[in-house]
């Protein structure tokens, strides 16, 4: 459709693009955002787990220089995950660098990329 890639091994279905920065609020009001209009016809999106998120990770960057397959928008080097770290703080995977990070929730922010199980 344009506007999602399906990965056929995990059976989760990615938004290709992703919201700009913001605070995970904003984040989480994309993602509100997104269910309520029925994105792709689907009102079940959800931000990825670290697991879901890794899947996404290639060995070798691309021409962009992002560990992503090209089929992704560059837009988003980074995202959000729906895991957190306790006692405060958010998880990442960094598709610039090639790795999972976390941050304090003092952090500027962070981008978004929602997925759903198909």
């Amino acid at each position: 459709d344009g506007l999602t890639v399906t990965d056929l091994v995990t059976g989760v279905t990615w938004q290709r693009g992703g919201c700009d920065i913001g605070a995970i609020r904003q984040v989480q009001s994309y993602l509100r955002e997104l269910n309520q209009q029925e994105f792709a016809g689907a009102s079940d999106w959800r931000l990825p787990t670290l697991e879901e998120a890794l899947a996404l990770m290639e060995p070798e960057p691309n021409e962009k220089g992002l560990h992503l397959h090209p089929a992704f928008s560059m837009a988003q080097p980074f995202i959000f995950l729906a895991d957190q770290r306790r006692p405060g703080g958010y998880w990442f995977v960094d598709f610039k660098q090639g790795t999972v990070f976390w941050a304090s929730g003092t952090i500027p922010g962070g981008f978004g990329r929602v997925c759903r199980t198909t």
